[in-house]
């Protein structure tokens, strides 16, 4: 809380421009909700994730390509991560089943097609899997966050490979490693969001931030297997290779 302090004028500015932007994306959510094509709901994401990213002075530098469809195989550090795919390559998200249950936040998810999975109860894994193969037979992008959980940014978890039992033998998973600077900060304490911090102090500070720079690094398409966790490794393997490069020292562009 100390950084708004040193900062009031932009975290008020910033506060101001973030309620008025969901204002306006709840007027734009129940105008287009009934609208289920596909073509649309990712535009929708991808314009509203823009407007978060100049909000908050989000910059994101994408390295490599990425495909149109398949599973996109992720680190995951912070709630940014979402606004980053959705503005970089919107598609369905697979998220915790209590996301459905937030106020405004859990219709919205809802809207988009993400599939949530209830982490207590292992027979809802079966329907999860069941739903993901079919948006991938339909051609969907598909983003997972398979370390089962955010963290400080500072190594890669190994992968979980339950969700990766859709795409055993055809369909591609591509390996993406997400990492952001804040210049002259630690984003492991002011952009990662991990462990047992509160979201709304976190959140709050971040609205205090100069400049937030996120890295999204994209991998080769790995060919499915009939072998999930040999799947499961290829994909842990790649997004650690992936880690362990310079972002400056590969070729980038703008989302």
């Amino acid at each position: 809380m100390k950084r708004i302090l040193r900062h009031p004028f932009r975290f008020f500015g910033r506060f101001s421009r973030l309620a008025g932007f969901f204002l306006r994306l709840t007027v734009s959510y129940y105008r287009s909700k009934g609208n289920e094509n596909r073509s649309f709901r990712h535009e929708w994401q991808r314009l509203n994730a823009g407007k978060l990213c100049k909000i908050l002075n989000l910059d994101i530098r994408v390295q490599g390509t990425i495909p149109a469809e398949g599973v996109l195989a992720s680190n995951h550090v912070s709630y940014l991560d979402i606004i980053v795919y959705m503005a970089a390559a919107p598609g369905i998200f697979v998220s915790k089943s209590e996301v459905r249950r937030w106020p405004f936040i859990g219709p919205l998810a809802g809207w988009i097609r993400t599939v949530f999975l209830d982490r207590n109860d292992r027979s809802a894994l079966i329907e999860v899997n069941r739903q993901l193969k079919s948006l991938l037979a339909a051609n969907e992008r598909v983003v997972l966050f398979p370390e089962g959980t955010s963290t400080d940014g500072s190594r890669v978890l190994e992968f979980h490979s339950s969700l990766f039992s859709p795409v055993t033998g055809e369909f591609s998973v591509i390996p993406c490693y997400l990492q952001y600077r804040e210049p002259g900060g630690d984003t492991a304490q002011t952009v990662c969001w991990w462990g047992k911090m509160l979201l709304l102090p976190h959140l709050l500070n971040l609205l205090t931030l100069d400049r937030i720079d996120a890295f999204l690094r994209v991998g080769e398409p790995l060919p499915g297997s009939s072998n999930r966790k040999e799947l499961t490794r290829r994909a842990y393997s790649q997004v650690k290779k992936l880690s362990a490069l310079n972002p400056s020292s590969t070729p980038n562009h703008r989302s």
